[in-house]
C-alpha cells in the first residue's frame, strides 16, 4: 500500500466547536424541510427532462427514480482496498456486522441512551441489504467488502467517543453524539444526524478507500447507485420503527403522501451522489496537500450539515423528551 493511497482513505480530525445558531423550532423546521424539498425539487427537474421511467418498487415504498445511475463515473484505473476487513466478501461478514450492531443496541437501550434511534434504524438497512438475493449487485464480494467497512467506521467513532478520544471522533459526529448523550434533539435530529455524518462525512473516505473501480476497468459506480433501492425500500420500515420503537412524536414529521417520502428519499440520494463524487476528488489529488484539501473539505460539508440539522430538530415548545424516555422504561420493564 502506498502512502498517497492509504491517506485518502484517512480524514484530518477536525477541532472545531459545533454549536448551531439559536432558532426557534418550528420556523427552524419549517427552513431546512423547505431547503431539502428544493434540492429534491432540483432533482425532479432533471429527472423530469431525461424522461427516466420509475423503476419497480413495493406499493408501500416511496416511487422510485435512480437519478444517481444517470450521470457517469469519472475515475480510471484500478486500486486494490486500502481496508484489510472482510476482503474476500464472504456473507458471514454482514452477519458479525449485524450481531456487533445487536451488542451495542441492548447496551444503548438499557441506558435509554437516545444514540439507539440511529443504530437501530441503520440495523434495519443493514439487514435489508443482508436479505438480498445473490446477483442483486454486480459484484456481491465488493458490497460485502463495503459494507462491513462502513459499518466499522461508525463502531471506531462511537468507539472513541465513548472512551473520551473526542480528537480522534469526526466533527459531524462528535455533533450528533453529543446532541443524542444531552438529549438536545428530537429523534428525527438523531436519525439525520447519524445519517449526515455516516453518509456524507464517513462514505467519501471508504469509497476512495476501497477503489472505485473493478479489476475488469469498470466502474462501481452502478452497484453504489442500486444500493439507492435499498434504501428506497427500507424508506417506510424506517420512519415506521423509530416512531413505534424510539420516538413517538416522529408522527409529526411522517407525512402520508407518496410526494413528500418521494422527495425526502431523493434529498438522501442527492447526499450519496456527491460522497461519490467526493470520493473521486479524493482519488483524483496527486499530492498529500491537495488531498487535505479535499479532506477537509468533506470533514467541514459534514460539520455544517450537522449544525443545521441540530438547530432544525432541538427539544423545545411542545417538543421534550419525556414521552420518548417513557417508551424506553417501559420497554425495559418488560
Amino acid at each position: 500500500m502506498t502512502q498517497a493511497r492509504a491517506s485518502r482513505a484517512r480524514a484530518p480530525a477536525e477541532r472545531q466547536r459545533a454549536r448551531g445558531p439559536e432558532l426557534a423550532q418550528t420556523k427552524s423546521h419549517r427552513v431546512t424541510v423547505r431547503w431539502v424539498r428544493g434540492v429534491a425539487g432540483v432533482v425532479l427537474v432533471v429527472v423530469a427532462l431525461s424522461g427516466v421511467l420509475a423503476a419497480p418498487a413495493r406499493a408501500d415504498d416511496p416511487p422510485f427514480v435512480n437519478w444517481p445511475a444517470l450521470l457517469p463515473a469519472l475515475a480510471k484505473g484500478f486500486e486494490p482496498s486500502t481496508f484489510a476487513l472482510c476482503r474476500d466478501g464472504s456473507r458471514d461478514c454482514v452477519a458479525r456486522t449485524l450481531a456487533e450492531m445487536d451488542r451495542r443496541l441492548a447496551e444503548h437501550d438499557a441506558a435509554c441512551n437516545h444514540n439507539a434511534l440511529f443504530l437501530r434504524n441503520y440495523r434495519l438497512v443493514t439487514q435489508t441489504y443482508a436479505d438480498l438475493p445473490p446477483g442483486f449487485f454486480a459484484d456481491d464480494r465488493y458490497l460485502a467488502h463495503e459494507d462491513a467497512v462502513f459499518a466499522q467506521l461508525y463502531f471506531d467513532a462511537e468507539d472513541a467517543w465513548r472512551s473520551g478520544r473526542r480528537s480522534e471522533v469526526p466533527e459531524a459526529w462528535r455533533i450528533a453524539f453529543a446532541a443524542a448523550d444531552e438529549r438536545r434533539v428530537q429523534g428525527a435530529g438523531n436519525l439525520l444526524l447519524g445519517i449526515n455524518a455516516h453518509v456524507q462525512r464517513d462514505m467519501p473516505f471508504m469509497l476512495a478507500g476501497l477503489g472505485l473501480v473493478a479489476p475488469d476497468g469498470s466502474s462501481r459506480k452502478p452497484d453504489h447507485d442500486r444500493f439507492n433501492e435499498v434504501l428506497n425500500a427500507s424508506y417506510d420500515d424506517v420512519l415506521r420503527q423509530a416512531r413505534e420503537m424510539d420516538d413517538p412524536d416522529l408522527a409529526v414529521y411522517d407525512v402520508p403522501t407518496e410526494l413528500d417520502g418521494f422527495l425526502e428519499f431523493k434529498a438522501i440520494a442527492a447526499w450519496r451522489e456527491g460522497v461519490w463524487r467526493n470520493a473521486e476528488r479524493l482519488v483524483a489529488a496527486r499530492t498529500d496537500a491537495q488531498r487535505r484539501r479535499v479532506a477537509r473539505s468533506i470533514e467541514a460539508n459534514a460539520a455544517a450539515w450537522a449544525r443545521v440539522i441540530e438547530a432544525a430538530f432541538p427539544y423545545a415548545g411542545p417538543f421534550t423528551p419525556a414521552r420518548r424516555d417513557a417508551l424506553c422504561a417501559e420497554r425495559n420493564a418488560r
